[in-house]
């Protein structure tokens, strides 16, 4: 719920106009949708330090000064686009959990996890890349990981009580382990 949270306000889409934030309409909705589209094909195709604010302004063929109208730097760009990853794939990433209670439940969150890191290893790389760049977006990560490590923690001694997942695995190391 915490990430979910934090997620949501990173995609709360309000923009600066002169020194107040406000509420985008459908022009600003597209425009922002414009820069984040921009910025994730930037970013999987050089990598996060090689791209810069330009790039990112003169692939969404917008001014520089409009970039700063939603964005902060490229620290913000990458952590949005990760808080909407996230909330984008919510359902799959943070399914009912409960079915780890179930025989083939642990399978297929696992299977699920994998897949879903599969088809995004590209921008996995780039978020990972841009963590040692920038602390904002370390610390980011820092807190995904430990929201999804604690969640799988649980869940696993879930299925250990439940007699689906093996007694002799150490939830934590496992969690550890899936998270990595």
């Amino acid at each position: 719920a915490r990430l979910l949270e934090a997620a949501d306000l990173a995609r709360s889409q309000l923009r600066r106009q002169g020194d107040e934030m406000r509420a985008p309409g459908t022009k600003a909705r597209r425009t922002r949708a414009t820069l984040l589209q921009a910025a994730y094909r930037s970013f999987v195709s050089a990598g996060y330090h090689a791209t810069s604010v330009e790039d990112i302004r003169t692939a969404a063929g917008v001014s520089l000064g409009t970039f700063y109208q939603y964005f902060r730097d490229k620290a913000d760009v990458i952590t949005t686009l990760v808080a909407e990853a996230i909330l984008d794939a919510a359902d799959l990433l943070f399914p009912d959990l409960s079915a780890l209670s179930t025989r083939d439940g642990p399978r297929t969150i696992v299977e699920n996890y994998i897949r879903h890191y599969a088809a995004t290893a590209a921008f996995q790389a780039v978020w990972e890349e841009a963590s040692h760049h920038e602390e904002s977006v370390a610390r980011f990560r820092r807190e995904v990981g430990q929201v999804i490590e604690s969640t799988l923690a649980e869940q696993i001694a879930a299925g250990q009580r439940a007699g689906t997942v093996r007694a002799t695995v150490d939830p934590k190391e496992a969690a550890r382990a899936l998270a990595g």
